[in-house]
């Protein structure tokens, strides 16, 4: 019971991040174009760091995917 009610508050919270995602993105992208050059030099690092981790991710996934299939089909 305890480990089904983490995993709803864990979901919960995912839910309320991905909500919240793009408005996070816009104050980067604001940041990028109107902060001082220390603020910029940073917002630009988080936009490079999360978009190769979404792009590893999604290969991650792709490699997952492939493999569950190739299981399937054996």
């Amino acid at each position: 019971a305890y480990r089904e009610a983490t995993r709803v508050a864990m979901r919960q919270s995912i839910a309320r991040l991905q909500q919240v995602s793009s408005r996070a993105v816009d104050r980067l992208n604001h940041l990028l174009d109107h902060g001082t050059p220390a603020v910029q030099l940073g917002a630009a690092r988080t936009i490079l760091e999360f978009a190769v981790k979404a792009v590893e991710i999604e290969d991650l996934a792709a490699r997952i995917a492939a493999l569950e299939e190739r299981d399937v089909q054996s």
